[in-house]
């Protein structure tokens, strides 16, 4: 991770914006020296640079035998290589070092007032003013301005996704970016099968989908996304299998769909970090975990909904989440947010709009 971040800093904008936390201590000896020529590349230059520039300047500052620049030619080969890391990702590993870092040194001056060799806190009460006043403030807020414009454009229904069901499109028109969705229903009631039909839906408007499944197999997902795009069955598919190979290509390009028994939910985050879809489908989020610890099951869950309605808002798509209906809607045909098993207000409270399947 250390030669990902020392290729993130080649971006200007990113250095300018993380140079104030960012130690030279955080990396090992070579590239320490790698990071101070890109300090003095960024601070001449006021630019974006490459990988080959920097290798340029560093050989030309310093004066290096021939084993030692062996030894860096290889480090600049890795950091080509290297892939990218997005920026919100590699800001909050240098804010963690950072923290460390700082913890360090004031446990340091600590053990030094421990052991007797100072008399006083002085340097201690030093350093903790010191990283009390230049520790990356965390922000849990952002003003929104008044533009009406916009304003209204997050209620245009031209903003949503229109529901391809058409019972369930004439109660609710449909659901749009930064909106959360719960969908649960008794087992064996069709939830995945919904879910799969409405996930086509939105292929069918040229969307992007990322569909998270960790009960049946996501194979036989897959194949039923297929068959509820064209509106056939297995048999047509297998009938004529090299017709649909090329009709579903378009579509193809636009879905993902993954096995994900036992994933963690900051795996989905980063996920969207990377692929930016329109949509995200967890099938089933109650079984995603979610770090932390957690003394009940109700409060785990929470945590998890809350979480994921946050990757709808951070990521600006549409996220839905499928859970149980507990035993209270056994045979019912209609359903309501009681139902919901497990923890039922904290999950229920962070949708906008939850869909209970019954079952008679």
């Amino acid at each position: 991770m250390d030669k990902q971040l020392i290729k993130k800093l080649l971006n200007y904008e990113f250095y300018a914006d993380n140079k104030a936390i960012i130690m030279r201590d955080f990396f090992s000896s070579n590239l320490a020296l790698i990071y101070d020529s890109i300090v003095r590349a960024h601070e001449k230059y006021n630019t974006d640079l490459k990988v080959s520039w920097v290798k340029a300047l560093h050989f030309e500052h310093l004066s290096l035998t021939e084993a030692q620049r062996q030894v860096v030619s290889l480090i600049f080969n890795e950091l080509e290589k290297e892939s990218d890391v997005p920026d919100a990702v590699a800001a909050d590993l240098i804010t963690s070092m950072y923290i460390r870092a700082s913890a360090q040194k004031a446990a340091n001056e600590a053990l030094k007032v421990i052991n007797g060799q100072v008399k006083d806190l002085t340097a201690l009460e030093g350093v903790l003013a010191t990283l009390r006043s230049e520790a990356p403030k965390d922000k849990s807020y952002s003003r929104v301005d008044f533009n009406l414009d916009t304003l209204l454009k997050g209620i245009s229904e031209e903003n949503l996704f229109p529901f391809r069901l058409d019972c369930l499109r004439e109660q609710v028109y449909g659901a749009g970016r930064g909106n959360f969705i719960i969908v649960f229903a008794r087992p064996e009631s069709g939830k995945s099968t919904f879910c799969c039909y409405e996930a086509a839906g939105y292929l069918k408007q040229g969307l992007k989908v990322g569909y998270f499944g960790n009960e049946e197999p996501a194979a036989r997902l897959y194949l039923r996304l297929i068959c509820s795009i064209f509106e056939v069955d297995v048999h047509e598919i297998e009938l004529h299998k090299e017709e649909y190979i090329e009709k579903f290509k378009p579509y193809a390009e636009n879905l993902y769909v993954y096995d994900c028994v036992g994933m963690n939910l900051n795996e989905v985050e980063q996920w969207a970090y990377e692929f930016e879809p329109d949509v995200i489908i967890m099938d089933q989020l109650d079984k995603f975990y979610v770090s932390g610890e957690y003394s009940r099951d109700d409060l785990r869950l929470g945590a998890l909904y809350t979480g994921a309605r946050e990757i709808a808002k951070r990521h600006n798509c549409l996220v839905w989440a499928v859970s149980q209906c507990s035993a209270d809607g056994d045979g019912l045909a209609a359903i309501d947010l009681s139902m919901l098993a497990g923890a039922k207000t904290s999950k229920g409270s962070e949708a906008d709009v939850v869909i209970g399947i019954g079952s008679t």
